[in-house]
């Protein structure tokens, strides 16, 4: 596949335009303490609860001492995106997540890099492929706390199209 960076990611979601369906920033979230492993929202800042068709995470996350694993799923059941290096001991690291509904399936697409100017290889997760949804109503990004929490600095951009 071919490698996009960062700019072209969100152009190919269809953020910037070029699309019926543009995605809204629903809300930023910065990690300002220690101690946070897990982030979890179902409602938008305004308390709507989620209903989206389609979702656009990017999770920022500043160099820490160790290097750890973590995940971005949806609904809470279905992984999108997991690295082992979502939290990285050599520089920032950055990863996206595009999730939507077709035909009442929830499809995912992951992008992955080591810094924010850096290119990105694109994937899909192809066990989310097919899997029954309705609607994206949970968005979780979890770090496993036994080895580090995110770092002070992180943070969640979430973008959505509602249903």
């Amino acid at each position: 596949m071919n490698e996009m960076n960062l700019h072209e990611v969100f152009l190919a979601s269809g953020m910037m335009g070029g699309s019926e369906e543009n995605y809204v920033h629903i809300e930023t979230i910065d990690v300002m303490s220690d101690g946070v492993s897990m982030l979890k929202r179902t409602n938008e800042p305004d308390g709507t609860p989620y209903n989206f068709k389609k979702v656009l995470v990017r999770l920022i996350t500043p160099r820490c001492d160790v290097t750890a694993a973590g995940q971005i799923n949806i609904n809470s059941s279905y992984p999108i995106l997991w690295r082992d290096d979502i939290i990285s001991s050599t520089g920032d690291s950055v990863s996206c997540m595009k999730a939507e509904i077709k035909n009442g399936m929830l499809e995912g697409f992951c992008l992955l890099t080591d810094d924010i100017s850096g290119r990105a290889v694109p994937y899909y997760r192809s066990d989310t492929l097919f899997s029954p949804c309705e609607s994206i109503e949970t968005i979780t990004v979890f770090i496993d706390p036994m080895s580090v929490n995110l770092p002070i600095g992180s943070s969640v951009e979430i973008y959505a199209v509602r249903n």
